[in-house]
């Protein structure tokens, strides 16, 4: 009796985990933000009535690309300060990421220097059925332009994103774009040598890749040279 009930009980778990879908990182389909502004944060902790979700320790460029709730509106990412023990790790600053699925006001938001802080806005769907027009994306402060893509530290194994920005990929349709972003950043190393790849940041002495040439496959094979082309972000010459 006792085994029959097991057998039953063990039928009834595999029934329900193939109902049941199953989450996996491989299993994310992105939604990049259709418009984004560095130098823009939040100024209130959450929105009154909104649903949301915090993630924490991620790069902007997986705030900008990956919708976190149903309806996803906005997203604001926050850099961690710098002395974290994640801050200037490979692809970052990394930082925390608030989804919400309203829209803020204009007074909830505010300009600050730090240009790792981004606002991100995801357009209204509208029911095909209906004649409702989507609601025009909210004017914010900062800098309107495009963050740093998601990249796969070097010494991560089996990255979810690695081939996203690759044609057929899943966001191959990105992957000729350019990001504008003028803060700063900790690029990929190689893999072998520990040494960076890029410079620390946009505009310090290399050629801007565009998104699929910041992935680590495209920057091991760049023509960067970094001990002698990259200025520090604070404007120094580089080594002759």
């Amino acid at each position: 009796m006792e085994v029959a009930v097991s057998v039953a009980l063990l039928i009834l778990a595999n029934l329900w985990l193939m109902v049941i879908p199953q989450t996996k990182k491989d299993d994310k389909h992105p939604r990049p933000a259709n418009a984004s502004y560095s130098g823009c944060r939040l100024t209130i902790g959450k929105l009154t009535g909104a649903n949301s979700e915090s993630n924490d320790g991620i790069q902007m460029g997986e705030c900008w690309a990956n919708t976190r709730v149903h309806n996803q509106k906005c997203a604001f990412f926050v850099p961690f300060e710098p002395g974290h023990e994640h801050y200037d790790s490979e692809g970052g600053p990394y930082g925390s990421c608030l989804a919400l699925d309203q829209y803020p006001q204009a007074s909830d938001m505010s300009e600050t220097t730090n240009l790792a802080n981004w606002c991100f806005f995801w357009e209204t769907k509208i029911d095909p059925s209906s004649n409702a027009t989507a609601a025009p994306l909210p004017s914010a402060p900062g800098e309107k332009g495009l963050p740093m893509p998601i990249v796969c530290p070097s010494n991560l194994k089996d990255c979810y994103s690695a081939d996203w920005f690759e044609p057929g990929g899943k966001l191959g349709a990105y992957g000729d774009l350019y990001p504008t972003y003028r803060g700063i950043w900790f690029p990929l190393k190689d893999p072998s040598t520990r040494k960076p790849l890029f410079c620390q940041g946009l505009g310090l002495g290399c050629d801007t890749p565009n998104m699929r040439g910041l992935q680590l496959q495209h920057l091991i094979n760049g023509t960067c040279d970094v001990e002698h082309k990259c200025h520090p972000p604070n404007g120094t010459n580089p080594k002759p």
